[in-house]
């Protein structure tokens, strides 16, 4: 049986050995509070489009993208050097730099669900985690992409950030035993 306590630590702490001695900046990890979903187990485009509201809003609430200025956030892999588009703005040409990215994806189901397929599930949150609101640019950046899945068990739980905040604003935690998590090093 697999050590679920350290897997997780394992993977927060794990420097990918072709693509971290490339990199001046260490890996982001981020944590999403809800267990994994394939492209075939999102029955419907309704379902697809709330697998995908609810991990954006997940990043939103989170601010797990990078802050650009007080009104706005990029993804981690848009370098905060670049120029931006000002909306509003004529004459300011948008450029924007895009960091090459080597990604680790952790896929923790609930305990007794139906396996899926990992290609399927990686497709499902990559697809929800690209974009403005995302924290991936695009996933065409990826160079290189590890991917593992695993059961859960009753002793691994992990507390997380909510994606809400309670009546005096301050971001409550949430603990949960099945979830998402990613990794991020920029190359």
């Amino acid at each position: 049986m697999i050590n679920m306590g350290a897997l997780f630590d394992r993977f927060h702490e794990h420097k990918c050995p072709w693509c971290a001695p490339h990199s001046r900046y260490p890996a982001s990890c981020y944590t999403f509070p809800m267990p994994p979903s394939s492209m075939h187990g999102l029955k419907n485009r309704g379902e697809t489009e709330q697998f995908r509201a609810d991990i954006r809003s997940h990043v939103q609430r989170c601010s797990y993208q990078t802050p650009v200025s007080w009104k706005t956030r990029v993804p981690v892999n848009v370098l905060s050097s670049s120029v931006l588009a000002i909306p509003g703005r004529a004459g300011k040409k948008g450029r924007s730099g895009v960091r090459k990215v080597c990604v680790g994806l952790l896929f923790v189901r609930p305990l007794g669900s139906p396996d899926q397929d990992i290609d399927n599930t990686t497709k499902a949150f990559l697809d929800a985690v690209k974009g403005e609101q995302g924290l991936l640019h695009d996933d065409m950046e990826i160079v290189h992409l590890e991917c593992f899945k695993a059961e859960s068990h009753p002793e691994l739980t992990v507390t997380i950030p909510a994606a809400h905040r309670n009546s005096q604003g301050i971001q409550e935690s949430v603990t949960v035993g099945s979830f998402i998590a990613i990794r991020i090093q920029s190359i």
